[in-house]
């Protein structure tokens, strides 16, 4: 998971989206400490695609939710669209994730008492559109995602995939 724009050193601020220096991050058991992340690094330009492999346990969770910012590294520096992770407090955070971020879980977590349309809904509401412009767009959503007719439909009424494709 080294992107070439690290290999040769060529990454910059203007081409860069993600930049990941010398994370460390470990849980402790007891008295046991674990090591889960050690000194990873690289970075994402923007526009780019990056995959995520690895075996159960080896780490992919907690190196997500420390890019999101969610948990914080032991040691190392994130920077997202410039932004140091570990300088910004947890309104900043929050702000930076809700405008920058978009995470797909394996449950899909939909607010299951809301119709389609109110889950799309709600991440333009917290980020201030008002009623008029959040339909446009919801409308656009739902015909891209080729879910137009089920606007009004309720998340256990979807299959697995028109979930996973709402979420």
């Amino acid at each position: 998971m080294t992107p070439k724009a690290v290999q040769d050193g060529r990454g910059d601020a203007e081409t860069t989206a993600l930049r990941v220096r010398d994370i460390q991050k470990h849980y402790h058991e007891g008295a046991t400490r674990h090591p889960v992340l050690d000194s990873v690094g690289f970075d994402v330009r923007r526009g780019e695609c990056v995959a995520l492999l690895g075996r159960s346990g080896s780490g992919k969770s907690t190196l997500l939710n420390l890019l999101a910012g969610i948990d914080r590294p032991d040691a190392g520096r994130i920077e997202l669209l410039g932004e140091p992770l570990s300088e910004l407090m947890e309104p900043a955070l929050t702000l930076l994730r809700r405008r920058h971020i978009g995470f797909i879980y394996q449950f899909f977590n939909l607010i299951p008492t809301l119709t389609v349309a109110e889950n799309l809904a709600l991440p333009l509401e917290l980020n201030g559109l008002g009623p008029r412009e959040r339909q446009p767009r919801i409308q656009t959503m739902l015909e891209r995602l080729g879910l137009e007719n089920r606007a009004e439909t309720f998340p256990d009424q979807l299959s697995g995939g028109e979930q996973q494709r709402i979420a």
